[in-house]
């Protein structure tokens, strides 16, 4: 196959890929579920980093249509939205929230509120309430469901959307709801692409230092 050819294949397949890619953003954008783009045949892969009830698509369930959407943007405390890292809290306190697979970040954040336990910071002379506890109470797009993901939910959301290098997030790491003990939670690390994966990935944070947060929810069809 010459050189031509094959710049003219990568050429004619690559806007095909990109036409076929906005006519799914389309159908979601005009009310399409994504079970009904399931059933056209529309392949799963397809639909990840799509834009769908609030946020971008990176979990669809292998045994029915519902899925997870991964906020659209970071949050920020609601009481100071130019600081746009948050602390974990409960420092010292098992709060129980120690589910890790995908399907645990929502209970996880509900213990983490339920414990009750904002941490003081001096420096801004206010108390600060967990980043579990700001996803619950974030109404992005006009959804109320929004929570903390678990450790796993967080790296589903990386390697579907930023190590496959669908969408760039910058070299950032993000909270999850999974606590290690009494002291740390877990993060995860973000970075673009699957080059730097060896170099990032899931590690462990104090849980009174802040990080990045952004919520996810369920979406059922």
């Amino acid at each position: 196959m010459t050189p031509r050819l094959l710049l003219f294949l990568s050429i004619v397949f690559g806007s095909f890929s990109q036409a076929n890619s906005q006519t799914i953003q389309e159908n979601l954008n005009n009310g399409i579920s994504v079970k009904s783009l399931l059933k056209k045949g529309i392949a799963k892969d397809s639909l990840y980093g799509k834009v769908y009830q609030g946020g971008y698509i990176f979990y669809i369930s292998p045994k029915d249509s519902s899925g997870m959407v991964f906020g659209l943007e970071e949050l920020a405390y609601p009481y100071d939205t130019a600081k746009s890292k948050i602390i974990w809290s409960c420092r010292g306190v098992n709060t129980g929230a120690t589910g890790t697979a995908i399907g645990t970040g929502l209970e996880n954040s509900k213990k983490i509120k339920a414990a009750n336990c904002p941490l003081y910071d001096p420096d801004e002379r206010t108390w600060m309430i967990a980043a579990a506890e700001i996803c619950m109470e974030y109404k992005g797009a006009g959804y109320s469901d929004w929570f903390l993901p678990s450790k796993d939910e967080l790296h589903e959301a990386y390697m579907k959307l930023s190590f496959s290098s669908i969408i760039d997030f910058g070299d950032k790491s993000y909270w999850t709801s999974s606590e290690k003990d009494v002291e740390f939670a877990w993060i995860e690390h973000f970075r673009f692409g699957p080059e730097e994966f060896e170099f990032f990935g899931q590690s462990y944070y104090m849980k009174f230092y802040d990080d990045y947060v952004r919520p996810v929810r369920i979406f059922k069809n």
